[in-house]
């Protein structure tokens, strides 16, 4: 599926499981991640995982993936810049717009 933003959507995937229910699936676990190197045909370390939440931080760090934490309201540091603090992403950014262009500054357009 390509999108208008011209970039490609190879496929969607989340766990329908409850926290409590302890699947590997579930983030912080890397089922999911797992599943889709597999039937996509990536390496879960060449992966960038962006998120808004601790666990998906923690996750792309589980996967040995670079990780971008969006932070809207501002970060430690200017956006873009390597994290610092408590996050332990790689990256921080206001947005999903500054994390493409980190993610193009990162590995190129080709």
């Amino acid at each position: 599926m390509v999108l208008s933003a011209g970039s490609a959507l190879a496929g969607i995937y989340f766990c329908p499981h409850l926290p409590e229910d302890g699947c590997p699936c579930r983030k912080p676990a890397t089922g999911l991640l797992t599943r889709a190197a597999v039937e996509l045909g990536f390496e879960p370390r060449a992966s960038i995982v962006i998120g808004d939440k601790p666990t998906d931080i923690e996750f792309g760090r589980r996967a040995g993936a670079t990780t971008m934490l969006l932070s809207p309201a501002g970060a430690p540091g200017p956006a873009g810049a390597p994290a610092a603090g408590r996050t332990l992403a790689d990256f921080v950014v206001p947005d999903l717009e500054d994390a493409a262009r980190r993610i193009h500054d990162l590995h190129g357009s080709g």
